[in-house]
């Protein structure tokens, strides 16, 4: 299965349909990448194609330029991101300082610097059902599998202190939540918390201005959004597939996940925005806006 799915994205590759759909799309747009771990390695080949094909250019110049109503040109214009916070991610910094604040980190607050855990990264867990259940509900059926929240990990599973710093020398830094919540499972006092404390943390702790926030899973609700809103953030990051404009709501920012593959062609045609026109036809999307939670039941009950 693997081969084949290596020869389906070298065939679509060098079809050039990945080069007119982006022409056709992505020309005069802003493109923004989800990555979450990836090797230095495939990074760098990734950058190297991004470099020669793309503008790259920070979330903040395509944010100032929408909010004055005028698009940024005529060319392909690509910001990169990073979710979550993993430590595999300082080993990017050099890749960063190739282009100063030009990539955004997205890190959860009360994980990072810490020895706590991504609840998600739980050996033998099946996560995509607990990402429909109230936050309530999510705790509790973690913790029947041993893990909790506030509890450290034998190993470290996120950035350190002064890897966070030594990131934000060359890189801009968002925030993700605290623990990385489903958002609209969440209580509206447990969604506040997570959006503002997130916020609140990271700029205390490193000193930072922190302005975008990621939604975790990509899963947001109107709630979520005033609520980012109120607490002092310039936009929200979804993973709804497509490219942004100066019309784009700058709170349902759209990105396109390439999935941390090391495979350069499959990284060429999913960048291009292809794939996710081509899948989006026949697979509905597993995350994206979401009703507000009701008062009178759990949300996600």
């Amino acid at each position: 299965m693997a081969l084949v799915r290596r020869m389906v994205f070298f065939a679509l590759r060098w079809s050039f349909l990945p080069w007119l759909h982006s022409l056709w799309r992505q020309r005069g747009k802003i493109t923004i990448l989800l990555y979450h771990d990836i090797p230095p390695e495939a990074f760098s080949r990734h950058l190297a194609h991004i470099e020669r094909h793309y503008a790259l250019v920070s979330l903040g110049q395509y944010l100032e330029a929408a909010a004055q109503g005028r698009p940024l040109g005529r060319e392909k214009y690509l910001v990169v991101t990073f979710d979550d916070g993993l430590r595999g991610n300082f080993a990017l910094r050099e890749l960063f300082a190739r282009h100063p604040g030009k990539v955004t980190l997205y890190l959860c607050s009360a994980i990072v610097g810490t020895r706590r855990g991504f609840w998600f990264l739980t050996e033998n867990l099946d996560s995509g059902p607990l990402k429909r259940v109230s936050n309530a509900a999510r705790l509790t059926a973690l913790e029947r599998v041993g893990f909790r929240q506030e509890a450290e990990c034998p190993a470290r599973q996120a950035l350190s202190d002064e890897e966070v710093l030594g990131l934000a020398a060359v890189a801009d830094i968002g925030s993700h939540t605290r623990f990385h919540p489903c958002l609209p499972c969440c209580q509206d006092d447990e969604a506040a918390g997570e959006i503002a404390g997130s916020r609140e943390e990271l700029e205390t702790r490193y000193h930072l201005r922190v302005r975008t926030l990621s939604y975790p899973n990509g899963d947001y609700c109107d709630r979520d959004i005033a609520q980012a809103k109120a607490a002092g953030y310039a936009a929200g990051i979804t993973v709804d597939h497509g490219v942004n404009d100066q019309h784009t709501d700058p709170f349902r920012l759209r990105r396109i996940s390439v999935n941390d593959t090391t495979d350069i062609n499959e990284f060429i045609v999913k960048a291009s925005g292809l794939w996710g026109a081509l899948t989006g036809v026949f697979v509905p999307p597993r995350h994206g806006r979401r009703p507000d939670p009701s008062p009178r039941k759990p949300p996600c009950a």
